[in-house]
């Protein structure tokens, strides 16, 4: 009797022993929560130079930050935009900055400006001069100012002689210099805009000239500097900057390199580092200005970069058919500046402090609302487009009139829509090359705005022409979406999820699914952009919400505690009127990762019953799971036995599931194979959905079986194998 008892009891445990790896119980359903509103945040205003990484970007926001003004014309706008100053005298503020004639306490945030260029300022004052309307008293001081500045010809031949140095720019014997109290005298007619009679002005100024292909190029200087030789220093770096600027633009075709006349100013300062300014084309060369402070506040080849990029203005002016008014054209006069000055010192990279306002604005201004910032796109043009083709595009855009005729022909160029979209792709992961051969990014980068996405329903982005539009988008945690967008010809779109954001190669378009993750969003960037002359709404449906409850508390590897596993035995087998001691040993794991897949696995599971007869269990399953914290659902879980074994206490029977077929091995001898119509222990094949209760914690997971109570896990570091397929059994559609 005792014996019949026994073998019941074994294969009772067979069947328990596969059974009971899994939880089993009644099917249940949950209710999702409810829906949560679309939310929008203020775009980051920080961004820090970097070569670009692999890395995943950080969680959250980034503290938003105060950048510096970018240029003396923010200045001035900021001032009219606040009504501190009208146009007028905002201009002569400025002016009288250049001059050394007004501190900066007049000028608020004037001594952090990041580019210190001071020919929006010239150009804008120019412009103000030739509306008719202009107050009379602020026109004559405005003129004043320029003629300090910029003296005309007829001054600068009167004032000046040239010098005697020899081209190698090694000075020969110099000329006798005028009476020092000249110096005086010069300092007191520039203050006055050189306004006296011709035959009362001093001898100021020496110039040297140097023929570059078919254009002269002169530079003045004061005429204290002819026998100095830091200043005929800065002389000579003066010219090698024009000599290799005019090198680098002779190069293209479509650019036209004309004459030039730079002043070194008698009236230095440490307020600007050099302008350019307007002139006539047909008598005039073009008229330039470099601060001789310049050179002590940047480095020689920083500086060379300035002399560049203000000649790059004349360039600009003999080039293309139309540069003024200034403020209609400064976004792509001030960017191509840059860009140009870059080709000619590519490992300089001067320009590059203008990323973080190209950042910040970028987002959600037009890039016509822009100016100096507007390098990097005129960079990826250069590097899209070739550097002639982008000459050409410079042309239309500089003969077709206003604002709205520039930006129509931005528009009309060859495959634009396409490219802004792969231009702002590019800058937001691997970044824009440089002329230099390095890339040129942002981690983090500013965003146009965010949206959360929890239920199925249309989502709505409003997008601007020419902007760099990013939108951080959250998908809800614990649920899957499907989406579709669009196919439109008036916007382009592409997205990435944030984690590889630097991987250019992540990005595609519209993801058909996502899959959001156990108690946190999955965080995509989308870029869409459009190129057309107005605003366009681009609408992405969401089809599917599909809740995919979870719980991170459960990621991990368990093993089945022995002593709660042997007491759940005996209830169990209490239940059919049996009662044994039961020992438990070896492992029964069960591992739930992170996208709903949960996997089990059995190594020498064995239960010994009366310390004299054991059962040796090995296995392994996989299947699908959500869990809420409290109620878990595994759902296609199948469970495959690999052997089991019978220890009788003087041999061993074990039988062995191999590629659908089954052998025994009795007290140590195989007896062949037994085909699929012979013994199977795995009688069923098919997959198993079952729900349960559960507490878990830190250390220790807690099951609820209905009808048989609790069995207890422990967490343990281990890493269980991806299950292989089975030959003849179910597919697992999540492996």
């Amino acid at each position: 009797m005792r014996e019949k008892k026994l073998f019941f009891l074994i294969f009772t445990l067979l069947i328990v022993g596969m059974a009971c790896s899994i939880l089993s119980g009644s099917n249940q359903t949950n209710t999702p929560p409810e829906n949560q509103d679309t939310v929008s945040i203020s775009p980051t205003q920080t961004a820090t130079l970097s070569s670009p990484t692999n890395s995943p970007i950080p969680e959250g926001d980034e503290e938003s930050g105060e950048l510096p003004p970018l240029s003396f014309d923010r200045i001035l706008q900021a001032g009219i935009d606040s009504a501190d100053w009208g146009e007028g005298e905002g201009l002569v503020l400025m002016l009288k900055y250049f001059t050394g004639e007004d501190s900066m306490t007049q000028l608020p945030g004037i001594s952090e400006v990041v580019e210190r260029s001071g020919t929006g300022i010239i150009r804008q004052a120019w412009d103000y001069l030739s509306e008719p309307e202009a107050d009379s008293e602020t026109r004559a001081e405005l003129e004043r100012l320029l003629r300090i500045l910029f003296p005309s010809q007829e001054v600068l031949d009167t004032i000046s002689k040239p010098s005697s140095s020899i081209s190698t720019f090694k000075l020969a014997s110099p000329n006798p210099l005028p009476a020092l109290q000249n110096q005086e005298v010069c300092l007191d007619l520039a203050g006055m805009g050189f306004d006296d009679e011709a035959d009362a002005f001093a001898t100021c100024y020496f110039y040297q000239d140097r023929v570059f292909g078919n254009s002269n190029f002169r530079v003045y200087y004061p005429y204290w500097w002819e026998d100095n030789e830091d200043g005929q220093a800065i002389v000579r770096t003066t010219f090698e900057a024009l000599g290799d600027a005019a090198n680098t633009y002779s190069n293209y075709q479509g650019l036209t390199v004309g004459d030039v006349n730079l002043i070194l100013p008698i009236l230095d300062d440490n307020n600007a580092y050099g302008m350019q300014n307007y002139f006539d084309l047909d008598t005039q060369a073009c008229p330039m200005l470099m601060y001789p402070s310049a050179v002590q506040d940047l480095s020689t080849d920083e500086y060379k970069q300035v002399v560049a990029h203000e000649m790059f203005h004349c360039v600009q002016d003999y080039t293309f058919p139309n540069t003024k008014p200034y403020d209609d054209h400064k976004w792509w006069m001030e960017g191509t500046a840059e860009y140009f000055s870059n080709l000619v010192y590519p490992d300089v990279n001067l320009e590059w402090e203008n990323l973080e306002h190209f950042d910040t604005f970028s987002a959600s201004n037009p890039i016509f609302f822009m100016s100096y910032e507007n390098f990097i796109f005129f960079q990826f043009m250069g590097n899209k487009y070739s550097t002639d083709g982008l000459i050409n595009i410079l042309f239309n855009v500089s003969a077709a009139g206003g604002p709205a005729g520039q930006a129509a022909a931005l528009a009309a160029t060859q495959d634009i829509n396409e490219n802004f979209n792969l231009f702002v792709v590019e800058y937001l992961s691997v970044g824009v090359l440089d002329s230099g051969g390095k890339r040129i990014t942002t981690s983090p980068s500013a965003e146009t705005s965010a949206k959360t996405i929890s239920d199925k329903g249309p989502v709505d982005f409003t997008i601007q022409p020419f902007v760099a539009m990013r939108f951080r988008v959250n998908f809800k945690q614990e649920k899957r979406y499907l989406q579709n967008g669009p196919e439109s010809d008036d916007s382009q779109f592409s997205s990435v999820e944030y984690q590889y954001l630097k991987d250019i190669n992540a990005w595609s378009d519209l993801p058909p699914e996502v899959r959001s993750e156990c108690k946190k969003d999955v965080r995509y960037l989308f870029a869409i952009t459009t190129t057309k002359d107005s605003y366009v709404n681009h609408k992405v449906e969401v089809t599917l919400a599909e809740k995919a409850e979870c719980d991170p508390c459960l990621l991990g590897t368990w093993d089945v505690d022995p002593n709660s596993f042997a007491e759940y035995m005996e209830r169990i087998m209490a239940r059919s009127g049996q009662t044994f001691d039961l020992a438990v040993s070896g492992h029964q794991y069960l591992q739930f990762k992170v996208k709903g897949v949960i996997l089990s696995q059995r190594e020498d599971f064995t239960i010994t019953i009366d310390d004299q007869f054991s059962t040796i269990i090995n296995g392994h399953g996989n299947g699908n799971y959500s869990a809420d914290g409290k109620e878990m659902t595994v759902t296609n879980f199948l469970d495959i036995t690999d052997s089991v074994g019978m220890d009788l206490g003087g041999g061993q029977i074990t039988y062995f599931n191999d590629n659908s077929q089954g052998s025994f091995s009795i007290f140590g001898e195989t007896y062949g194979a037994i085909g699929v119509g012979g013994v199977d222990l795995n009688t069923d094949n098919a997959p198993t959905n079952t729900t349960g209760k559960y507490v878990c914690n830190k250390d220790t997971l807690t099951v609820t079986i209905p009808e048989y109570g609790d069995l207890m896990f422990n967490r343990v570091d281990k890493i269980l194998p991806t299950p292989i397929p089975t030959p003849g059994a179910p597919d697992n559609p999540n492996p």
